[in-house]
């Protein structure tokens, strides 16, 4: 995957693209044309307000890796029959504000957050606005929240009157593993339309003491019966990565928080 940094960069054209973005801007604009497909992996890059217009029946592939502290405002627009799938990933502290609006008939909009936090707060604001027919949305955040550390989602999801046949869904799931932390899901759903499905859900608790007696029972080490189990959240999010080398950088970043 060829390099780019977008230090001094405020708009780029992407075609058939796959890169991997580095470095600083204050605005950064994508524009993926029709019917074509981009893959985008942001590792680290510091961009304070992205845009990314995703033309009609274009594929695009976004991957937010973040080992530092982070925040952000992203927007993404999908156009008629597109379809835009992200993943973010962040083991520091981030504070995220992201808009996604479903522009167009079929539009398609799929969201995968994993956010581990230990000794401070990362912050999560996700609101999914269905502009138009048969769209659809779903966005899935996992917390894994360590020592003096909290983790909110706030997801909310809009579906406008006469936006008919139109889907949205939120899943927010968290693991609290540490003194004085927590995972908050504040899931939001506004609907003035009937002809449509649209759900939210949550599952939050503790990681199982029992789970942790049996592996120890097994001959692992307390430390070791912690990571076998986490791997077990994040090893789904290394699936599929545009940049698969990253995996085992990621889950060290991770791991060196225990």
């Amino acid at each position: 995957m060829k390099s780019f940094d977008v230090t001094n960069v405020n708009e780029l054209n992407a075609s058939s693209l796959e890169l991997k973005i580095t470095g600083n801007t204050n605005s950064l604009i994508i524009n993926v044309d029709d019917d074509s497909q981009a893959k985008l992996l942001f590792l680290d890059a510091n961009i304070e307000n992205i845009t990314i217009n995703a033309g009609e029946d274009s594929l695009v592939i976004l991957n937010f890796i973040h080992f530092n502290e982070h925040t952000s405002k992203q927007t993404i627009n999908a156009s008629f029959g597109s379809k835009v799938v992200v993943k973010e990933i962040a083991s520091n502290k981030i504070m995220l504000d992201s808009v996604f609006n479903l522009n167009g008939e079929h539009a398609t909009i799929d969201v995968s957050s994993l956010i581990v936090a230990k000794g401070f707060n990362s912050n999560l604001v996700q609101n999914a606005y269905h502009n138009a027919i048969n769209s659809n949305s779903n966005i899935e955040n996992y917390g894994i929240s360590l020592d003096n550390s909290e983790i909110t989602f706030n997801t909310t999801g809009k579906i406008y009157k006469g936006m008919r046949g139109s889907n949205c869904k939120q899943l927010s799931r968290g693991i609290i593993c540490g003194e004085k932390s927590a995972v908050k899901s504040l899931p939001i759903l506004l609907i003035d339309e009937y002809d449509v499905h649209a759900n939210h859900g949550a599952a939050i608790g503790k990681m199982s003491d029992d789970e942790l007696f049996y592996l120890m029972s097994r001959g692992l080490s307390n430390k070791e019966a912690f990571k076998l189990i986490l791997s077990g959240i994040i090893k789904p999010f290394m699936d599929n990565l545009l940049d698969e080398s990253l995996c085992d950088e990621i889950s060290s970043s991770i791991y060196s928080l225990i």
